[in-house]
């Protein structure tokens, strides 16, 4: 089935209009203070030995240095194979958001309980939306009517 670029090119449009919506103005209340805030400290914030990831793990090993740009390249890696490969389905787009988060999370520089659980919860997501699909079906796999 042919996919309809149209329809994805205007979802990421809403979605992109929506993060702008939600983003500016707090960007416009303070730019200097938004930058700082929100690039600035991430980038600043140190390695945590105590933080739930590859890193952590390798150096608490014994392992030195770990290159924590990994998350930042691996993650949209991930993302491009499933816009290319990936099936388009509806239960399948939390299932793919958790495994980005998960991929991201496992090699940041922190990573705690708090942000694994957001993968939990689309993994849930992800399978309701599945089992409701299967309702959908019978035992042959043929649509109900």
């Amino acid at each position: 089935k042919p996919r309809n670029s149209r329809a994805i090119y205007r979802a990421i449009g809403v979605l992109g209009l929506l993060s702008l919506v939600t983003i500016m103005p707090f960007f416009f209340w303070d730019p200097v203070a938004f930058i700082k805030d929100v690039v600035i400290l991430q980038l600043k914030q140190p390695y945590r030995p105590d933080s739930i990831s590859y890193p952590a793990l390798l150096r608490a090993k014994g392992f030195g240095g770990f290159p924590l740009w990994l998350g930042f390249v691996l993650t949209p890696i991930y993302y491009l194979l499933f816009w290319l490969y990936g099936k388009r389905a509806t239960e399948n787009y939390p299932l793919v958001a958790a495994g980005g988060l998960l991929i991201f999370f496992s090699f940041a520089k922190q990573a705690f309980w708090n942000y694994y659980y957001a993968i939990f919860a689309l993994l849930c997501l992800s399978f309701v939306l599945s089992v409701n699909s299967w309702s959908e079906k019978d035992c042959r796999g043929r649509q109900r009517t």
